[in-house]
């Protein structure tokens, strides 16, 4: 959710005229952002320079239909075992976001997402978010600091609460923008999910390539994790990974009003302590190192000036030396999208 924020900045520079802050943004975005926020950010991108009344505040919101082959897999780093992993859905995401101009050149965005999925509740989320966001420029650096807090639910119940703050630097470097960001987190979860307390520490780089029309964003991901784990009589099962990889993403403009971005990522997780379970029957004790490829594909309309059509498809395949944690994932969804 930190990379939506990181859009919606953009739109609030863009819309105040501060076009230059609007771009540093946006190019974070469409650098490290999910497939269907670097689309948005680029598509922001290529509207910067028109003349636009500034605003105090934006908005925005989407909301449709979807389809998940392993919704167990609720998130890259997480899975929940149980219920039947495929199933349709329905997602509704709001945001909000206002210039607070008594702390200069800072912002404060709230935000709001629920996934209902149709064969039972087990798995429906919903997660909550404020950040306030405070940006300066030194020399030839903008710097930002943010605060950050985020309350994710499963089902109704807590799933985790995080308090992050993120520190990030970017220059501009000719027709590319050099993005630097740490952001450090404490994450306390819910009585079911306990495993997963401790810190997470997150650390990107990025820069974009312009290629003729089209533009290639480049980027590599740092996570260091600290949690709790879990143990439950003689077994062990570390939640403490250390993820690292490079992210690539291609996109251009097919018509004025339709954009293709093209996303590939690689991520490799070594966990800090061997696992001790059962598997197949027997008792293993061995490290979990896992390999994760994820690809993706997105197509966006314009229908004018608030409304857009997204298409979206990610194929998600890991590998893994504990064999229960090996899967693939497919999730497709359309979209009517609204901003202001």
């Amino acid at each position: 959710m930190v990379q939506l924020a990181g859009y919606h900045l953009g739109l609030v520079a863009a819309a105040s005229g501060d076009n230059d802050a609007a771009e540093l943004h946006l190019r974070a975005v469409a650098t490290n952002g999910t497939p269907e926020l670097r689309n948005l950010a680029g598509t922001a991108l290529a509207r910067i320079g028109r003349s636009t009344p500034a605003r105090r505040w934006t908005a925005y919101a989407r909301a449709g239909p979807g389809f998940d082959t392993n919704r167990n897999q609720i998130a890259d780093t997480l899975e929940i075992e149980g219920p039947k992993p495929e199933s349709a859905y329905a997602d509704l995401y709001g945001v909000f976001v206002g210039r607070v101009r008594q702390l200069g050149d800072s912002t404060l965005q709230a935000s709001v997402f629920v996934r209902n999925y149709e064969v039972d509740d087990e798995l429906d989320q919903s997660a909550i978010q404020l950040l306030l966001r405070k940006s300066w420029r030194t020399l030839r650096w903008r710097f930002a600091l943010a605060g950050e807090f985020e309350s994710t639910m499963l089902d109704g119940e807590g799933l985790y609460d995080a308090c992050s703050v993120g520190l990030e630097a970017a220059r501009r470097l000719g027709k590319s923008t050099l993005r630097l960001r740490y952001r450090p987190s404490v994450i306390s979860a819910g009585r079911t999910y306990d495993y997963l307390d401790g810190q997470r520490h997150q650390l990107e780089i990025g820069d974009e390539v312009a290629l003729g029309a089209a533009r290639m964003q480049l980027g590599y991901e740092v996570e260091v994790n600290d949690r709790r784990d879990l143990e439950r009589g003689s077994e062990f099962y570390s939640q403490s990974p250390v993820r690292h990889g490079p992210v690539l993403r291609w996109s251009r403009a097919v018509t004025p009003n339709l954009q293709l971005d093209l996303s590939a990522a690689y991520r490799r997780s070594r966990y800090g302590d061997e696992n001790r379970q059962f598997v197949d029957g027997s008792f293993v004790t061995e490290r979990r190192v896992d390999s994760l490829i994820v690809a993706g594909l997105v197509l966006r309309l314009d229908l004018g000036e608030s409304w857009g059509l997204r298409l979206d498809y990610r194929h998600s395949d890991n590998r893994s030396t504990l064999v229960p944690y090996a899967y693939d994932r497919d999730v497709a969804s359309l979209a009517l999208e609204w901003r202001h």
